[in-house]
């Protein structure tokens, strides 16, 4: 594994105890953690920042969306960490089962087009990529609450 190529971007609002079983499930993979904060008023913030996540407060005049948490996350960790070549997406309320961060990184470094990511739906894996399309893979969860809240993404 290169965790200095791998970032991690975690979003959620009073997620609690959640957060913290979600960061702590992706540190092993990397130190590059952001956590993108909608607004919590539990101490999800003081949690975060304590692990060593950076974290980032949307501006509460504008609406919340899980897409504007993700997009300004991955600002954020460009800026943090510009050699960051893989992102791992994931919701504040999920934990990361390990193997799954190997099995995504192998996929995507097979592939290295900007149509290369591996993700989750239900509870079937999802491989993309671009020349042959998507297949599932079973047997692996690597989400407890299995949902589309994963997704490793290359860019380069």
């Amino acid at each position: 594994m290169i965790p200095h190529q791998i970032g991690v971007i975690a979003i959620g609002r009073n997620e609690g105890k959640r957060l913290i079983d979600c960061l702590t499930s992706v540190r092993s993979a990397t130190a590059d953690i952001v956590y993108v904060d909608s607004g919590s008023t539990d101490g999800s913030v003081a949690a975060a920042e304590a692990i060593g996540a950076c974290v980032v407060k949307l501006d509460l005049t504008r609406p919340f969306t899980a897409a504007r948490a993700r997009n300004e996350g991955f600002e954020a960790l460009k800026a943090l960490r510009p050699s960051v070549r893989f992102i791992q997406f994931i919701d504040g309320d999920c934990t990361l089962a390990q193997p799954w961060i190997e099995r995504a990184l192998a996929l995507c470094k097979c592939e290295r087009t900007s149509q290369s990511y591996a993700g989750v739906e239900g509870s079937a894996i999802l491989l993309h990529q671009s020349t042959t399309g998507c297949s599932t893979m079973s047997g692996t969860r690597p989400l407890e609450k299995p949902r589309l809240a994963v997704v490793m993404h290359w860019f380069g």
